[in-house]
């Protein structure tokens, strides 16, 4: 009789741990099915952010794109834009044509040989991605014009830049006697990358900064 006892109540026992053990299990599963789900979302998240900033920076890239535009004035824009946009994202006009496209219209504008150029921007965006322009080890938004009349000028918003000279300016297609460019001219730029690397280019327009 006793030992019928003792199995009874062994059996009750075992009857209502298998309960608990499989309910502690069910909710370990939907505890690492909610923490999967949640890192996914975090990752589609960064994903998204990551793919719409670069998204941005290569229609600011397809707008300034030429045949007769070379790669090391194309990394100094990737750099300058992309530094801005981290910066002052709003800054850029998305809605003009000759700031920004996107890749259908870069289609339209390349018919040809669109598909490397997208190629070729992305590899450039690719190899500037982490390069900034700092001041006092700051990232430091830099200002910019389509071309300078022969000089750069300075800007009491921006106290480390200084006035240079950019004589090959006036060689530019875009050259105006009356414009005032504060910080880096684009044509200067363009000019300078037939000659020197992207780096040197941005230097010489921001010789206090740090590009990095």
């Amino acid at each position: 009789m006793k030992i019928k006892i003792f199995f009874l109540i062994l059996i009750f026992l075992i009857m209502g741990i298998i309960p608990v053990i499989s309910m502690h299990n069910d909710s370990v599963k939907i505890f690492e099915k909610e923490k999967s789900t949640e890192n996914s979302d975090v990752n589609y998240e960064n994903n998204k952010t990551q793919k719409s900033e670069n998204s941005v920076l290569e229609g600011l890239l397809y707008a300034r794109y030429s045949e007769d535009l070379n790669v090391e004035a194309l990394k100094a824009f990737a750099v300058l834009f992309n530094n801005n946009l981290s910066k002052e994202e709003k800054s850029f006009n998305l809605k003009d044509k000759n700031i920004y496209i996107s890749d259908l219209e870069l289609k339209e504008k390349f018919p040809n040989n669109y598909s490397d150029i997208i190629e070729n921007i992305k590899k450039i965006i690719n190899e500037t991605n982490n390069i900034y322009i700092y001041n006092d080890n700051n990232t430091a938004y830099i200002p910019y014009s389509e071309c300078s009349s022969g000089v750069t000028y300075t800007d009491k918003k921006y106290e480390n830049l200084i006035s240079v000279a950019s004589p090959w300016d006036k060689i530019s297609e875009k050259y105006n006697n009356d414009i005032k460019c504060v910080g880096v001219s684009l044509a200067g730029i363009e000019f300078l990358c037939k000659y020197y690397d992207y780096k040197t280019a941005l230097m010489w327009y921001l010789p206090k900064y740090v590009i990095k």
